[in-house]
């Protein structure tokens, strides 16, 4: 059911969201187009930059918890390495949702099509939330008792 839920939402912003293509494609358009994509890329990136994760809730309250030099290199290693698969899940996870929107927005395509364009990009979102999650767990086995107590104790709206 989640996997339906998942690629129904999915197309529903392939729906919303206009295909945008990658920097560098479409370079014979005006410049006010392609200006206002740059524009809303860094915006992308800024929001990206801003919530960056698990991680960063736990690096940007290093003094509350009282992270030592050694948890604060081995939590920055995990997140670099992390931050490289993130970067290449979301690659693919932009590209089958541009396959998707494609496929739904062709005429001729079959359902079956469309449903098998849907799972594709189902399965890569998912492959993004098992990164996720597997960050995670690799920050909190760094993390005392005591320093876990406090990061639960974080209210959700406090992030």
């Amino acid at each position: 059911m989640r996997k339906v839920i998942l690629a129904i939402s999915a197309f529903m912003l392939a729906l919303i969201l206009p295909a945008i293509p990658m920097a560098g494609e479409h370079k014979e358009e005006c410049g006010g187009a392609r200006k206002g994509r740059e524009m809303m890329m860094h915006r992308m990136e800024g929001m990206h930059a801003r919530h960056a994760g698990y991680t960063s809730i736990v690096l940007s309250r290093a003094e509350e918890f009282k992270l030592s030099d050694e948890q604060l290199g081995k939590i920055l290693r995990i997140q670099q390495q992390h931050r490289t698969a993130y970067k290449a899940i979301m690659e693919k996870l932009h590209k089958s949702m541009q396959a998707g929107y494609k496929e739904y927005m062709d005429p001729n395509a079959d359902e079956a099509a469309i449903r098998k364009a849907a799972q594709e990009h189902a399965s890569v979102f998912n492959t993004l939330v098992e990164e996720g999650l597997k960050e995670r767990k690799e920050v909190n086995a760094v993390l005392t008792p005591a320093q876990k107590a406090q990061l639960l104790s974080i209210k959700r709206g406090d992030r």
